[in-house]
């Protein structure tokens, strides 16, 4: 579990010391986000590679009276024995959320507050990088219904097999109400990135415009290949995310996500099929894009 920072160094009268501080703070941050972000580069992996258990539940006729009345016991502990390695994969990405959540309003905070964002200008990669994986993830777990039916089917399991739910203590007391509502949420690991952005801007309010700054940094836009996508998922989430956390959303002429310019980036890869999946997580996934605010020419732009 990450460190949660404090950031309150306004009040010290060392300017050195206090930027000695902060720059060992910033340096500290980023080494617990990276540890975080190889973590995330597993669970996308561990996502791609889900394999879930829906054969053996209709093979068991798994309904909850059929379950109690019909199945064998050795049908019932095959199927125990392939939805655990499946749980705690799903518990794994559930406790990474709680991490990523930690860390991130950690990371807008720091890049926000006057007296630390110049300092801290260079966590705006680790920032880039959480958001990217929020997006990457939320289309595989999209594409993999088991995570959720095997959830689910657990979930009915140990409510009508208390002897063998005994044996699985360190399963029956993970949070299942918590991880099945990550889990059916269309979009988990954005909204995990929401509440982090929320959650900084009770203690700073300009950390609203962080996400918006992602888009910003042009100087870094890749030139082609992969590296190419993550920059584009990147600036989706940053959308998304600003949309649902400024007041005024992403879409309207005081947004500070240039958005006409970021739709055009976008609908410029859609030719080879690149950015169709992106343009369709922004229609869906923001909190703005269908009010009557939102200008006609940047919906006939999304749909070119």
């Amino acid at each position: 579990m990450p460190r949660i920072f404090n950031f309150s160094l306004r009040h010290s009268s060392d300017k050195s010391f206090s930027e000695a501080i902060i720059d060992q703070m910033c340096q500290d941050l980023a080494a617990e986000s990276d540890v975080i972000i190889a973590q995330t580069k597993n669970a996308l992996v561990r996502v791609q590679c889900y394999e879930g258990c829906l054969q053996l539940i209709q093979k068991a006729g798994f309904s909850l009276m059929l379950f109690i009345m019909e199945c064998n016991e050795g049908l019932k502990m095959e199927l125990i024995m392939r939805l655990v390695p499946n749980i705690n994969v799903i518990r794994t990405l559930y406790d990474l959320a709680i991490d990523t959540e930690t860390i991130f309003a950690a990371l807008v905070q720091i890049s926000s507050q006057k007296s630390t964002k110049k300092a801290a200008g260079f966590l705006m990669e680790k920032i880039a990088s959480l958001v990217d994986f929020a997006v990457s993830f939320d289309s595989l777990k999209a594409k993999t219904p088991d995570i959720q039916n095997d959830l689910s089917h657990f979930r009915r399991f140990v409510a009508v097999n208390a002897a063998v739910s005994n044996q699985l203590e360190s399963l029956t007391d993970a949070p299942l109400n918590a991880m099945s509502f990550f889990v059916a949420d269309h979009c988990p690991m954005l909204k995990v990135l929401i509440r982090a952005i929320e959650c900084a801007m009770t203690k700073e309010p300009a950390a609203v415009d962080v996400s918006a700054k992602i888009k910003l940094r042009a100087r870094d836009r890749p030139k082609d290949g992969r590296p190419m996508m993550n920059y584009l998922r990147a600036m989706t989430g940053a959308i998304i995310l600003y949309d649902h956390t400024a007041a005024h959303g992403a879409f309207g002429s005081k947004s500070e996500v240039k958005i006409k310019r970021c739709v055009k980036e976008l609908v410029q890869w859609k030719q080879n099929g690149a950015t169709t999946e992106l343009l369709d997580t922004i229609k869906y996934c923001s909190l703005h894009y269908n009010d009557p605010s939102t200008p006609e020419k940047i919906r006939t732009l999304m749909n070119k």
